[in-house]
């Protein structure tokens, strides 16, 4: 683990991924089958994204833009029975596994990425 400058983002990071996870096992059931090759797509995708953004201010706008349209297009799907309310789960475990598994990649057994640090306003 890093010294004095990336715990913070380490510390902050791990427990959003924490409460995230608890939330979506408490809030909607995975238990029903066949949702997990939408989360393993769903974390590699996402995963990618956030392995870019700790790195280039154009990886940071991506991540913000992918987010942005998920949050606008996630509802209208639901609303129009293009997808069914039970992909949610599995979508937020792909979000947060890939999440988490960056930040301990990028934080406990490596270094955060210098512009992750300088976005936190650490060195």
């Amino acid at each position: 683990m890093e010294s004095e400058q990336g715990t913070t983002v380490i510390r902050t990071e791990l427990f959003v991924a924490l409460c995230s996870l608890i939330s979506a096992f408490l809030m909607f059931p995975t238990r029903r089958p066949g949702g997990w090759p939408i989360a393993v797509a769903v974390a590699v995708t996402s995963g990618a994204i956030f392995l870019v953004a700790d790195r280039s201010r154009r990886g940071l706008w991506l991540l913000i833009g992918t987010g942005m349209l998920f949050l606008w297009v996630l509802p209208i799907a639901i609303a129009t029975d293009v997808l069914t309310f039970g992909v949610v789960p599995w979508i937020v475990l792909g979000v947060v596994s890939a999440f988490t598994l960056n930040r301990v990649v990028f934080g406990l057994v490596r270094p955060v990425p210098a512009f992750r640090r300088q976005r936190r306003g650490l060195r």
